[in-house]
């Protein structure tokens, strides 16, 4: 586990943001089927998405910015495509 990321090394940066990128997201939804306890068995759908990989032409700080915003983007989508809804947080709203 990183202690201090201000001491990591460029290639150690490379291999946080790579590491980071790859992500897998699994929701979950009741069966048509009941389980022995009375309650619907669950059902889970696995989303990968492609790694997000660093520009070798940009700045450490660059690649992390560049990188979030596309994951930020490829979730959103993935969300929005299996919820069929639009992503948004309830903070969003002026309540």
């Amino acid at each position: 586990m990183l202690k201090n990321k201000d001491i990591l090394d460029e290639k150690d940066k490379s291999d946080v943001l790579h590491t980071i990128s790859e992500e897998v997201s699994f929701p979950m939804s009741d069966s048509d089927k009941i389980g022995g306890d009375g309650f619907p068995i669950q059902e889970y759908t696995l989303h990968f998405l492609p790694a997000i990989y660093p520009d070798e032409s940009k700045t450490v700080k660059e690649n992390m910015e560049i990188m979030k915003d596309k994951n930020y983007e490829m979730w959103k989508e993935v969300y929005e495509t299996t919820y069929g809804i639009p992503l948004t947080y309830s903070c969003d709203s002026a309540e």
